[in-house]
């Protein structure tokens, strides 16, 4: 009997590029709050087998830290990667370095990554929960709300 293969995106109902695609909606300008303050997204519609975003939170008025995350196509996965910023933009990872989130499943609205789940709640609004690991090595789930942001 053949070992069966690792589960893959085409398992789940379509192809990581094809999965992709279904997550266009989420180009354009976003707004809301989460980790204690305003936190703000903008992604560009998918080309090339990607779409990239950039992030930032505000807390008080100021800027905590910034990111740049891609949306990709990685050996047949979909794949969220995420590299962080302070506020004088030096980076918190090495160079050659990201965090990276790969799709698990897909169900309907929801798209559920490695220790991120992002759920489109409406035509203009969605929810992003985050596991964040914390100091004594338990995980806590942050919730980012976000409206569409006309700019």
């Amino acid at each position: 009997m053949a070992e069966k293969s690792p589960l893959k995106m085409n398992d789940t109902g379509g192809s990581a590029s094809e999965l992709l695609d279904t997550l266009q909606w989420m180009a354009g300008a976003w707004k809301g709050t989460g980790l204690g303050g305003t936190v703000e997204e903008i992604w560009a519609q998918p080309e090339g087998g990607a779409m990239m975003g950039m992030f930032r939170l505000i807390q008080c008025g100021c800027i905590v830290f910034y990111e740049f995350m891609t949306l990709s196509v990685v050996s047949d996965d979909l794949v969220l990667k995420v590299k962080h910023f302070d506020q004088s933009m030096k980076g918190w990872e090495t160079p050659d370095q990201a965090l990276a989130f790969k799709l698990l499943r897909h169900d309907g609205d929801t798209w559920h990554f490695e220790g991120l789940t992002i759920r489109r709640t409406g035509d203009d609004t969605l929810q992003l929960v985050l596991s964040i690991k914390q100091a004594d090595g338990s995980f806590k789930a942050e919730l980012f709300d976000y409206r569409r942001n006309r700019l």
